[in-house]
């Protein structure tokens, strides 16, 4: 995921611009508009629209993006329920002054108000969305009798997922990939590796007046860059089971540090 802001070149303003965000393989382009509205109203002259505004600066989020709900028809979104310039498929005409997204996949502009584009961005994307809010499963009368409070059969972990469908990887990151943004600053390009790190775990475990220790696989599963801060954080995630939730069963986290230098640090966490 990326936070943050679209910047012109030069300090400047334009109409439009295209930003880039890159990760090691994984690309992903986006068109950043200025204000604009439809023109008119009825079928002959809805597809026209304003010029765009001149813009300095532009926050990227999902409110920018195409969505919104059609309060004239009552239809919705289902990918982006924030966003701005959805008109239902029930609706006849388009109203004018609907405005239209700031934020469009380049390949597949919108020529016209009955186009019902994928919303694109960068930011984390709603569980209350599709396609993610699907992967929670079907909550009915079965899956009360059978398995509440566990997550239904159908559930599926994608749904932990917070980055946007176009934005995730397949698998886990390495950690040292190269990272470009390009109109995300006021730089307009800025290139750099991750820092190549990784992580050796050993949990401590106490049950039944037993003591053992286990090796933890950590994997980095959530990069999220905030250029505007000059930051950028990384999550590693790993799996360990337990015996008893109610007992206090881990006693002792111990974490080391693994870098490409073969440079290491440690530190242990105790648990009280």
């Amino acid at each position: 995921m990326l936070v943050g802001k679209a910047y012109p070149p030069k300090r400047g303003t334009v109409q439009a611009i295209d930003v880039m965000l890159r990760v090691g393989a994984i690309k992903k382009v986006l068109r950043i508009i200025g204000d604009r509205q439809w023109m008119g109203s009825g079928l002959l002259s809805s597809d026209r629209r304003t010029e765009p505004k001149p813009f300095a600066v532009m926050d990227i989020v999902y409110e920018r993006a195409f969505g919104g709900i059609d309060k004239e028809s009552g239809e919705f979104c289902k990918e982006n329920l924030a966003g701005k310039g959805f008109v239902g498929k029930s609706s006849k005409k388009v109203s004018e002054g609907i405005p239209l997204p700031n934020i469009e996949d380049p390949a597949n502009l919108i020529a016209s108000w009955r186009d019902h584009p994928k919303p694109v961005g960068f930011g984390f994307y709603s569980k209350a969305w599709m396609p993610r809010a699907a992967y929670a499963g079907t909550y009915d009368e079965k899956w009360r009798k059978t398995r509440s409070p566990d997550p239904p059969e159908d559930f599926r972990f994608d749904y932990y997922n917070a980055a946007h469908p176009d934005l995730q990887v397949k698998g886990y990151l390495k950690g040292n990939e190269e990272v470009e943004l390009v109109h995300l600053t006021p730089e307009s390009r800025i290139r750099f590796h991750l820092p190549g790190i990784s992580f050796a775990c050993t949990v401590g475990k106490s049950f039944e007046n037993n003591s053992v220790s286990e090796q933890i696989k950590l994997n980095a599963d959530t990069l999220c860059l905030i250029p505007d801060e000059k930051r950028f954080y990384l999550m590693w995630r790993g799996t360990c089971p337990v015996q008893n939730l109610e007992a206090s069963e881990i006693k002792q986290i111990e974490i080391e540090t693994l870098t490409l230098t073969d440079k290491s640090e440690s530190a242990i966490l105790i648990l009280t």
